[in-house]
C-alpha cells in the first residue's frame, strides 16, 4: 500500500501531473478574478474620487456665484487679471525708478557739463580781457614809443625822423600823381644866443615852447610844423599854386611881429631867417632840405648885413635917430632889435 501511494505521488505519474495542473490553473484564475475585482474596485475608487471633486468643484463654484454673484472661472480671471496688472505695475514702477536713475544720472552729467562749460567761458573771456588789456597796453606804449620817437620833447612839434617821413610820403604821393607839389620852409632864429645866455635855458625853452606853438597855428591841416634841432624849425606843406606858399611865408613872419613874454617879467622881440624852396620833380629829399637851407642862410646874410650897415650909418651919424626904413619886411624887423644884439630884450613891470 505504501509502495502504491509513494508510486502516486511520484512526479512521473500521469494522474499526479494532471491533477497538480489543474490546482495551478485553478488558483492562477483565481488570482486573476482577485487582481481583476481589485483593479475594477481601484477605477470605482478613482471615479468616485473624480465625481467627489467635480461635485466638490460644482459646489464650490455654487457657493462664489451666491456670495460674488461671479462664477469662479471669472473670478479666477480677475484674480489673474489682478495679479498680472500688480506685475504690471510692479515693471512699470522698476522701469520708471530706472529710467529716473537715468535721468537723474544724465541730468547730473548735464548739469556737470554745463558747469565746466560755463568755467571754460568764463576763463576763456577773462583770459580774452586779459589779452585785450595786454595788446591795449602794448598799442598804448607803441603809440607812446612811436611819439616819443616822432615828438620833440620840449615844443610837442615833429621831430626831424618825423618831419623826413611826412616829406617822403608828401613826395611820393605827389609823384604818383603826375606832379611833385610840395614845398620846405626852412627857418632859423636870429640871435636866439644872446637870449638864452642873458635870462638862461629855462627861458630859452619857454621862448622855444611859444614859437612852436605859434608856428602849429599858423600852418593848415595837414602841413606839418617840425623843430629840426636847436633853433631850427621846419614847415613841410602841401603846394597848390605859388599863392599858397607865399600866403604861408607871410603868416610865419606874422608869428614874429609880436614881442614873446617870457615868465612874468621877461619880454622878448626876436626875428627868424627864412628859406622856401619849391623843388621840382624827381628831386631828393636831401636835395630838398639843402635848397631850403641854402635860401635860409642866404636870408640870415642879408639881415647880418643889414644889421652891419644900420650900426655904422648909426656910428657916423652921431644921434640916435633911427634911419630910413628898409623896404623889405624882414630888414624892418630887424631894424626893431637893439643895434648891439639885434634883438630887444627888454623887462617890463606887468604888475
Amino acid at each position: 500500500q505504501e509502495s502504491a501511494v509513494s508510486g502516486f505521488g511520484s512526479s512521473r505519474n500521469p494522474i499526479f501531473l494532471e491533477i497538480h495542473s489543474r490546482g495551478r490553473s485553478r488558483f492562477a484564475k483565481a488570482l486573476e478574478a482577485e487582481d481583476r475585482e481589485r483593479s475594477n474596485q481601484d477605477d470605482a475608487n478613482v471615479k468616485r474620487i473624480a465625481a467627489a471633486q467635480v461635485v466638490q468643484s460644482a459646489l464650490a463654484d455654487e457657493v462664489v456665484l451666491i456670495r460674488t454673484g461671479h462664477e469662479a472661472q471669472a473670478i479666477q480671471g480677475l484674480v489673474k487679471g489682478e495679479v498680472a496688472f500688480k506685475r504690471f505695475r510692479a515693471a512699470d514702477a522698476a522701469l520708471k525708478a530706472r529710467l529716473d536713475g537715468q535721468h537723474a544720472a544724465a541730468r547730473a552729467a548735464l548739469d556737470g557739463a554745463l558747469k565746466w562749460a560755463q568755467i571754460g567761458i568764463i576763463i576763456l573771456i577773462g583770459f580774452s580781457l586779459m589779452l585785450a588789456g595786454y595788446a591795449a597796453a602794448l598799442i598804448r606804449e607803441s603809440a607812446g614809443i612811436e611819439r616819443e620817437a616822432t615828438r620833440d620833447p620840449l615844443t610837442q612839434l615833429a621831430n626831424r625822423r618825423a618831419f623826413l617821413r611826412y616829406l617822403r610820403q608828401v613826395v611820393s604821393n605827389s609823384k604818383s600823381a603826375g606832379e611833385l607839389q610840395c614845398g620846405v620852409i626852412a627857418i632859423d632864429l636870429d640871435k636866439f644866443k644872446p637870449i638864452n645866455d642873458r635870462f638862461g635855458h629855462k627861458m630859452g625853452d619857454v621862448l622855444l615852447f611859444e614859437i612852436g606853438r605859434r608856428l602849429r597855428a599858423a600852418v593848415r591841416h595837414p602841413d606839418i610844423v617840425a623843430r629840426l634841432g636847436g633853433d631850427e624849425f621846419g614847415i613841410a606843406f602841401q603846394l597848390k599854386d605859388k599863392t599858397t606858399a607865399d600866403a604861408l611865408v607871410a603868416r610865419v613872419r606874422d608869428v614874429f611881429s609880436d614881442p614873446f613874454v617870457l615868465g612874468e617879467r621877461a619880454v622878448v622881440n626876436i626875428s627868424c631867417s627864412i628859406g622856401l624852396t619849391i623843388p621840382p620833380k624827381g628831386t631828393l629829399i636831401g636835395e630838398i632840405l639843402d635848397s631850403a637851407d641854402e635860401r635860409m642862410y642866404r636870408e640870415k646874410e642879408q639881415h647880418r648885413q643889414a644889421a652891419t650897415e644900420h650900426i655904422f650909418q648909426k656910428a657916423h651919424s652921431g644921434t640916435s635917430a633911427p634911419c630910413a626904413a628898409p623896404p623889405d619886411r624882414a630888414t624892418h624887423n630887424v631894424q626893431r632889435l637893439r643895434v648891439s644884439e639885434l634883438v630887444t630884450l627888454r623887462w617890463r613891470n606887468l604888475g
